[in-house]
């Protein structure tokens, strides 16, 4: 939201607030309560690996494989970030995952400078993602939307719906409702699909009560995703990813 809008906003008369305004919880403890299945965003021969085949793009259950088409979502108003190691090869292990970053060992967040090195060589050993549990339209349960902090562009999406919650929920309206849309991305080492995010208004009545109970649900409990194999796997590198402003 720019700031013209803000004040727009603000200048255009009384806000109503929404029967379903919510605090906006941002979890920070590692005790698991509920595991939550995540969005997919297919990106060919790796996810076919572990997810059979689909177009390139398809957005998919991490936990079904259910094809998820959807795009316009309404997030519950949970969030958190955390930072996960998966083994060094393709399909290995979780080593860990942490919610605070004082708990990842310190040389696991160091980028390596050389050049001469692969991508997947020089970049920090944990991997940063931004988490929130959002309800798709026509859904019946949350799912977790998990952005990638080494995507220029999912980074700055994090950033921005992170923000536009945090507004929309202190002038006690609902988190609101938004739109994925899935994009071609490159780069002079190769092609792959991301993601864009917008603001489009308010939810359904139905969605947003919907949204609410699951929120009520939620709101106490420490979650935890199910994050799939291929997370680390050798997709192309961003040339815009700094892991000193990651935050």
């Amino acid at each position: 939201m720019s700031k013209k809008n803000e004040l727009a906003t603000q200048q255009g008369g009384e806000i109503v607030a929404s029967q379903y305004h919510r605090d906006y919880k941002m979890e920070g403890e590692d005790n698991t309560d509920s595991v939550m299945p995540r969005v997919i965003l297919h990106q060919g021969d790796i996810s076919e690996k572990y997810y059979g085949k689909q177009e390139k793009g398809t957005l998919l259950n991490s936990v079904t494989g259910e094809i998820l088409t959807a795009r316009k979502f309404h997030p519950l108003g949970i969030s958190w970030k955390e930072w996960i190691r998966l083994g060094e090869n393709i399909g290995d292990r979780i080593v860990y995952r942490h919610r605070n970053k004082a708990d990842v060992p310190a040389a696991d967040l160091l980028w390596d400078e050389d050049e001469t090195k692969k991508p997947k060589d020089r970049a920090p050993k944990a991997s940063l993602f931004y988490n929130f549990v959002v309800l798709f339209e026509g859904a019946t349960e949350p799912i977790c939307l998990s952005l990638k902090a080494k995507s220029k562009l999912q980074r700055g999406a994090a950033k921005a719906l992170n923000q536009m919650i945090k507004i929309r929920v202190a002038r006690k309206l609902d988190p609101g409702l938004y739109e994925l849309d899935i994009i071609d991305a490159s780069n002079d080492k190769g092609k792959w699909k991301d993601v864009k995010i917008r603001p489009i208004g308010n939810p359904s009545e139905d969605l947003a009560a919907l949204g609410y109970q699951f929120w009520m649900v939620f709101s106490d409990k420490s979650i935890v995703v199910d994050i799939d194999k291929s997370d680390d796997a050798e997709e192309p590198d961003d040339t815009g990813y700094d892991p000193n402003k990651d935050e």
